[in-house]
């Protein structure tokens, strides 16, 4: 190691007492750092510090340059307070000061450093830290990335190829890979805690949150163990009437069975008896399925709308509550995923939904955001780096709208490529703002996003005029309007604007902070303002979203 003859930072170490052997690597961390020339503070240094451990470890952390919090299973629940009040008395003392660093200095973290010894995982990272970078020193180069950071010398990348992206917006995340939703699957996990009688869930959000990828990773990111399978399925327009419904869904339970069960006969799914058929099915299917409990998945329902119409998919979801309600299907749980939430279902259908729970996936934290790109679980040694203010910059202009969030990162990648290799200029490997700017300021970002605003738009379009009135008036206005100004801008009665910014809220398309109304994800309004109502003549407006 090269040591930096100028700078000689002080650093303490932040851990738990795991083991002899974890205190002994972290002792062995402490000695590589001071022999580099790093001014490492560890308590194993110690024997009894004459003002007590307390305030010698206040003193510590408040006085130096950067903490490096070693990051295992124990140290997260201490430091999180999930650890019992009897253990980890001194790193208590640590854990509030650490808490309140972090809120004296907000989201822009530069001092605290997550580092993972062993076998740790980024699930080990607190909460408000799993957003920065970190620092796995098993990987090849880890040590020295780490000392680079503590003396202020980012190493400059000598790659001799073009670093592959590590994000994804075309297909689905996976399992691990989906990362920012674990409140979500916390609550999922309550919710279906139990053997038998789970509550119902309607898992919605707006366009390319990701509701899928939350869906299919149900099973294994909530571990409800080997008695519990989940069986999803993607609806279609194909379904033109409820016996075809209840076949595909008898078809899809079979697979997991066939070699224990006859398939089902498309025959038996008269539109008379479909219902009769299909209950004898799961009767069947329980039997053979040996007392398992399932999680039948319903993707893209509202696909049922148009292919069997409004009162024939309520009378369907109606069916499939019942079963599992008061037929005595205890062993079945249902979840539907789609665009719309509670309120906009019982709209449409006339009629409460009762027993349903609602999951709302909607947008990343900054902290979730600044994860995603910086410490992408598709690659725990993805090379690249952002700048605090490039993550905020991001969080910002997408308000942690994941799909959006992935373009950005993909398309830094790209910028990051372009310049090493086809322009052979130099570039630190450390994205900043004018990095950001260079990406959402090209015409190729909003190219490839397409799908995202057409498709929010489109849903605009079906909706009440009022609100496309509301969303071109407010695509002028960065920075939002008042209630009382936008009433007097777009003419409308109070309790119509006060309906569609309510609509337009539970959508994710606006949001209101300090008495402004704004568009939720800025990105939107400058792609409504600058290149929808731009590009497009007026009167074509309302044809496009007919016609989508």
């Amino acid at each position: 190691m090269v040591s930096n003859e100028a700078i000689h930072p002080n650093v303490i170490i932040s851990y738990s007492y795991d083991s002899p052997e974890h205190d002994s690597r972290v002792l062995e961390l402490s000695d590589h750092l001071r022999a580099d020339g790093i001014d490492c503070i560890l308590d194993q240094y110690e024997v009894s510090p004459p003002e007590g451990w307390s305030r010698w470890m206040d003193r510590q952390i408040r006085d130096a340059d950067f903490v490096l919090m070693i990051c295992t299973p124990t140290y997260y629940r201490r430091v999180m307070g999930e650890e019992e009040l009897s253990t980890g008395l001194g790193l208590r003392w640590e854990r509030n000061l650490i808490y309140r660093h972090l809120f004296k200095i907000g989201t822009v973290n530069t001092r605290l450093i997550p580092v993972l010894l062993g076998s740790a995982s980024v699930s080990d990272i607190p909460l408000p830290l799993q957003g920065t970078k970190y620092y796995r020193l098993t990987s090849e180069g880890g040590y020295e990335d780490l000392y680079r950071r503590l003396i202020n010398e980012p190493l400059k990348i000598k790659s001799f190829t073009e670093v592959i992206s590590p994000y994804i917006f075309t297909k689905p995340m996976r399992g691990e890979g989906l990362i920012g939703r674990d409140d979500l699957f916390r609550q999922i996990t309550k919710l279906w805690s139990g053997s038998y009688d789970r509550s119902l869930l309607l898992i919605y959000g707006h366009r390319r949150m990701g509701k899928t990828s939350l869906a299919q990773a149900i099973q294994s990111r909530c571990q409800f163990g080997p008695d519990t399978m989940l069986v999803y399925h993607s609806l279609d327009s194909s379904v033109k009437h409820e016996r075809f419904l209840y076949y595909i869904l008898a078809e899809k339970l079979w697979l997991y069975v066939q070699d224990r069960m006859r398939e089902p006969n498309m025959k038996q799914f008269t539109r008379v008896h479909a219902r009769v058929a299909f209950t004898r099915f799961l009767t069947k299917f329980h039997q053979v399925a040996k007392e398992k409990q399932v999680i039948l998945v319903l993707d893209e329902f509202e696909l049922l709308h148009k292919a069997m119409g409004i009162p024939a998919t309520y009378e369907a979801i109606e069916y499939l509550r019942q079963l599992t309600r008061d037929l005595g299907f205890d062993w079945l749980t249902l979840a539907l995923v789609g665009l719309n939430d509670l309120d906009d279902l019982e709209d449409s259908y006339g009629n409460a939904l009762l027993g349903w729970t609602a999951i709302h996936v909607s947008f990343l934290t900054p902290a979730q955001v600044a994860t995603v790109l910086a410490n992408p679980p598709n690659d725990p040694d993805f090379p690249l780096n952002y700048t605090s203010e490039a993550l905020t910059m991001i969080a910002t202009l997408t308000n942690g709208q994941p799909y959006l969030v992935q373009i950005i990162g993909d398309l830094l990648v790209q910028h990051y490529n372009y310049i090493v290799f086809t322009q052979q200029r130099e570039h630190s490997g450390v994205f900043d703002v004018a990095d950001v700017e260079a990406v959402i300021d090209d015409v190729k970002f909003y190219a490839t996003a397409a799908s995202y605003f057409q498709g929010v738009w489109a849903q605009v379009l079906r909706g009440q005029p009022e609100e496309l009135v509301l969303l071109k008036t407010l695509a002028q206005y960065e920075g939002g309007m008042e209630d009382s100004a936008l009433q007097n801008e777009v003419h409308l009665d109070e309790r119509v604007l006060i309906e569609s910014i309510s609509v337009l809220k539970r959508h994710d398309i606006l949001s209101s902070k300090e008495n402004l109304i704004r568009y939720a994800v800025p990105l939107m309004r400058f792609w409504v303002k600058n290149i929808l109502l731009r590009d497009t003549p007026p009167h074509l407006l309302r044809e496009e979203g007919r016609n989508d």
